[in-house]
């Protein structure tokens, strides 16, 4: 029905909320103030658990069998739902800005050199890093997205205009197509790839 007002709810969070997942039997909150995930239960919608992570954690995912955070010192936590215990390791040194589950990996984006990092979901340890994809400035925003899906694995970033479709085997780009002023977050579904630009706001 067209005249159904939809319902909407609002839970207060402590900190500066940057990310939302949905997976694993629970929502998951990057909370960039605090330091932590938080595990909201989506029927009492309370929160249940506060989990330290990486200092600064900037994205979240869900994926085989798992939270992931990366925050912006390098760092991705593994987060078990079963027992909300987080498994931390540096990856590498620069800012990790976005994360994404899918292909068998966990993909994240290190934006201060423009590379995709895919890792290990079973041992959290990096397996390989792509060439400089994109071209990272100074006065380049560290905003970054990832998404997998379709049979790759798709980055953006602003500052480049760009979306890079990367091959998830080799972890090398395929193509570079330009989509417009300031993409920032990109999604997968049904064979399409969507692209919002805050520069410009469209997608």
């Amino acid at each position: 029905n067209g005249d159904e007002k939809p319902v909407v709810r609002v839970i207060d969070l402590p900190g500066a909320s940057l990310s939302v997942a949905v997976g694993e039997g629970a929502v998951w909150v990057a909370n960039f103030d605090d330091d932590t995930v938080l595990r909201v239960d989506p029927r009492s919608m309370k929160i249940v658990a506060e989990i330290p992570v990486g200092v600064d954690p900037f994205s979240v995912a869900t994926g085989e069998g798992a939270v992931w955070v990366v925050d912006r010192h390098g760092t991705a936590t593994r987060v078990d739902p079963r027992s909300n215990r987080p498994v931390e390791k540096t990856l590498v040194k620069g800012r990790l800005m976005a994360v994404a589950v899918g292909e068998g990996s966990v993909w994240a984006f290190e934006t201060r050199v423009g590379q995709l990092l895919r890792i290990d979901p079973q041992t959290n340890t990096l397996l390989s890093t792509s060439n400089k994809i994109l071209q990272r400035g100074p006065a380049t925003s560290d905003y970054a997205g990832v998404a997998v899906g379709a049979g790759s694995v798709w980055v953006v970033s602003p500052g480049e205009g760009r979306v890079v479709r990367m091959d998830p085997r080799s972890n090398r780009p395929v193509a570079s197509i330009r989509v417009g002023a300031g993409p920032a977050a990109v999604a997968v579904a049904d064979n399409t790839v969507w692209v919002a630009n805050f520069d410009d706001g469209t997608v």
